[in-house]
């Protein structure tokens, strides 16, 4: 049953890949939904070894209007499992939330992985990286959007410090 809901969650992504790799801005609930395929997806992977918490508030209805580029809010959650909760020993955190207030969108990611590295200032955005393509496109369609990366403190002595990753655009 789990291989069987697995199989088709991948197939939906793929779908989603090739239905929206031409498009210059999509509607905010087909990235939503891909989103949360692939947190679905890592979940049945490592389901005894992570606890989500995703809020999207205050609810998906409140982002009809909005468009995006396609495969921005995606990456930054894999960033999160494969740098983050991926190098770490013990169980791992994931939270998502997405939250409208007026015309601005606030999407944040917070894990309690490995954390950034010392240099991630000067090597984190660079050319050609992720991080850096989905500020480029960001800047392009969105003026006074911000993408921000940043250790977060430990919530407790059991704990490690992973990162904040706070997206924030005006639609």
């Amino acid at each position: 049953d789990r291989a069987d809901r697995a199989l088709m969650m991948l197939a939906a992504n793929y779908r989603f890949i090739l239905e929206t790799a031409e498009n210059r801005l999509i509607r905010f609930a087909e990235e939503w939904e891909f989103t949360r395929n692939y947190i679905e997806l890592e979940h049945l992977r490592f389901a005894d070894r992570l606890s989500l918490r995703i809020a999207c508030e205050p609810d998906i209805d409140a982002f009809a209007d909005v468009r995006l580029p396609p495969l921005l809010i995606q990456p930054l959650v894999e960033n999160a499992v494969q740098h983050g909760l991926r190098g770490r020993s013990g169980h791992g955190q994931l939270e998502i939330s997405v939250r409208r207030r007026g015309p601005w969108l606030r999407f944040e990611c917070l894990d309690n992985g490995v954390g950034l590295p010392e240099d991630f200032a000067q090597t984190g955005f660079r050319d050609g990286g992720t991080l850096a393509n989905i500020r480029s496109r960001l800047r392009y369609h969105f003026a006074r959007s911000k993408l921000l990366l940043a250790n977060r403190p430990a919530l407790s002595t059991e704990d490690t410090a992973g990162v904040r990753t706070l997206l924030c655009f005006r639609d």
